[in-house]
């Protein structure tokens, strides 16, 4: 049987449903650290009509080949939880930074290693990338310790860049090379 490039256990990666998808994901934005990767400004929760219009911009990039973007869905009932974004992509370096936002606290856990696998699987098998690379804040110990899990090393520190909750913190750069990976 093949292996699915779009699914995992427990999660699928699937288009956007650009009717309903902004619907749910205005909700999810009220976790403000999901929030947050969806702008870099004032970090706060998201109306449908913001995020309908992100969708369209998101849209017209992947239709330029500059980003690759999947909602991502729980494989039993459909409920969307987050994102999964390639972006930055240089197609003659085959390089992209990837974008993990999962915005349901109650599958982080589970989703992020699950998510990591599959997005590395996606990039370097289907996409021919050769370097896959993520940003970090370093408050997210969740999403930094499955980074490391899933090979990805430490290469750049970007020194109190992020102001969150009172307090500068640090942005870490991870990459992980193909040959790294397999």
């Amino acid at each position: 049987m093949e292996k699915s490039l779009f699914e995992t256990q427990d999660y699928q990666l699937t288009e956007i449903d650009i009717e309903n998808d902004p619907k749910v994901d205005s909700v999810l934005t009220n976790n403000l650290n999901y929030a947050r990767l969806w702008s870099q400004g004032l970090i706060k929760p998201l109306s449908d009509f913001q995020l309908s219009k992100i969708y369209e911009k998101i849209e017209k990039k992947v239709d330029a080949g500059h980003v690759i973007h999947f909602a991502v869905r729980e494989k039993t009932g459909g409920q969307l939880i987050g994102f999964v974004q390639f972006n930055q992509i240089l197609w003659n370096h085959g390089v992209a930074r990837l974008k993990i936002g999962v915005g349901d606290e109650h599958h982080l856990e589970s989703a992020l290693p699950q998510l990591l696998s599959l997005c590395l699987e996606y990039a370097f098998h289907e996409l021919n990338m050769y370097r896959l690379e993520i940003d970090v804040p370093a408050y997210d110990v969740n999403l930094s310790q499955a980074v490391t899990q899933a090979g990805f090393k430490k290469e750049v520190t970007n020194r109190e860049v992020i102001y969150h909750l009172g307090k500068y913190w640090d942005e870490i750069g991870y990459g992980i090379l193909k040959p790294e990976w397999q």
